[in-house]
């Protein structure tokens, strides 16, 4: 059996990698547009996201999707890639 690879991110790294998608931290830790400040960055189901919740973002349909590193979430993510696999 082979041993499974981790990768885990500090906060400053997140921050690094979200600057890179033009996303910035407010001071309660919310992801905001860094050029539109002010107007918070949701997940899928509409939730405002903080640093600590972030897991990754990806692509689907031409826009970016924020997740969040909670089971319901990743199981949701986990599904629709299976649906997609399915169907290509």
């Amino acid at each position: 059996m082979q041993g499974k690879l981790t990768i885990t991110f500090d906060n400053e790294t997140k921050r690094e990698i979200l600057s890179l998608f033009d996303v910035d931290v407010e001071g309660d830790g919310y992801l905001v547009e860094a050029k539109d400040w002010g107007n918070y960055i949701f997940t899928p189901d509409g939730e405002t996201i903080t640093i600590d919740e972030f897991a990754g973002i990806m692509k689907e349909d031409g826009k970016l999707v924020f997740l969040k590193n909670n089971l319901p979430a990743l199981i949701e993510l986990s599904d629709n890639l299976q649906l997609k696999s399915k169907v290509a």
